[in-house]
């Protein structure tokens, strides 16, 4: 059977912006967040990382996390997209989003948000997840041959990392 692979990314660290009108979708990365992202994105362009499609939150801190990692790993431009509905989804409309993924991607990656990327990488794998950090990454291995296949404890984790160890330098 072949599997199918989903990557969940939680943006980097944000900050409000100056300009108190803003909200929340505004909210920007932060000298440190944006660290994350750089440090993130060099590791795993060091790996077999090659989605076929990044959907990304339409928040400035999603994007910008997903934009990073585009650059460095060197993503054609078509490869993000932004989309609306990935902006703080309940857990279930973030699985249906994925359950819609066109059937020729093989490689999802998801940057959004907590708590919905956490509860739905413990719904999938069947755990309590940890908390996903920051710019935190979890690669999980789906064992459908479908999108539409997706659901519970039908994904095993097959890597979970976090930007810290990558910036302390203990990986």
């Amino acid at each position: 059977m072949p599997d199918l692979d989903l990557s969940l990314v939680r943006h980097a660290q944000a900050g409000f912006p100056r300009d108190q009108t803003l909200g929340d979708h505004e909210r920007v990365l932060t000298e440190e967040g944006e660290e994350e992202a750089l440090a993130m994105a060099e590791y795993l362009r060091s790996r077999p990382f090659a989605p076929d499609v990044v959907w990304t939150s339409t928040a400035r801190r999603a994007l910008a996390t997903a934009h990073h990692f585009a650059q460095v790993m060197e993503w054609p431009s078509s490869t993000v997209i932004a989309r609306e509905d990935l902006y703080l989804p309940e857990p279930f409309d973030l699985l249906q989003a994925v359950r819609s993924c066109d059937e020729a991607v093989r490689h999802l990656v998801v940057v959004g948000h907590n708590p919905g990327l956490e509860a739905l990488w413990g719904w999938l794998c069947g755990v309590k997840a940890p908390s996903l950090p920051t710019c935190g990454v979890v690669l999980i291995r789906l064992t459908v041959e479908t999108w539409r296949e997706v659901d519970q404890g039908r994904g095993e984790v097959m890597d979970f990392l976090s930007p810290r160890i990558l910036i302390e330098g203990r990986l």
